[in-house]
């Protein structure tokens, strides 16, 4: 009786660990999942900060600069896949991670494999980091470009506006005389 008792006690604790084993592993396989959703909206904000920029070798530069690859070939591998810029982003985040190469990146993302699939054991939130990190980057040159453009503007527009010497006296002088008739009419 006792050893029935023992047995039993020991399959339902052996039980209840193989529930608690799975727990982390549902748990891990939803934050996978989300972090792969998180990772395809900052795709998308990302194409999005980039289609602002008027000047595309700029964006280029900032990836280059954020992922180490030549730009040169981001270029190259974007005309040959027609990735926006925030999937060119991962795909080569995904291949430096993972020590694949950006054709295999790209030919598994092309095949409909997601993220968490192709790089299961990556970091995807340091991956995030820095697509968020490159999309403020390309944020902020764009703001400065925005701002040295309207500068510009004024300086032409003053430059246009702004009268000679003599004409400003002159035209000082007339507005006085028109301000005294003015007046006088008034009284």
């Amino acid at each position: 009786m006792i050893g029935k008792t023992f047995t039993g006690v020991v399959s339902l604790i052996g039980l209840g660990a193989l529930g608690f084993a799975q727990a982390p592993s549902d748990i891990d396989k939803k934050r996978a999942r989300r972090e792969a959703q998180k990772i395809e909206q900052e795709a998308e904000r990302l194409d999005l900060e980039a289609a602002h920029a008027e000047d595309k070798g700029r964006v280029f530069g900032t990836l280059s600069k954020e992922l180490g690859v030549p730009v040169e070939t981001l270029k190259a591998q974007q005309q040959h896949t027609n990735f926006g810029f925030g999937r060119l982003f991962v795909a080569n985040a995904f291949a430096k991670a993972t020590g694949k190469t950006f054709d295999q990146m790209a030919r598994e993302l092309k095949n409909g494999r997601g993220w968490g699939v192709i790089a299961p054991n990556t970091n995807l939130g340091r991956i995030i980091n820095e697509m968020r990190h490159s999309r403020d980057e390309m944020r902020r040159a764009h703001e400065e470009e925005m701002a040295r453009r309207r500068e510009e503007g004024r300086g032409e527009q003053r430059k246009t506006c702004i009268p000679d010497e003599t004409s400003r006296s002159a035209a000082a002088g007339e507005q006085g005389s028109r301000l005294r008739k003015s007046r006088r009419r008034g009284q």
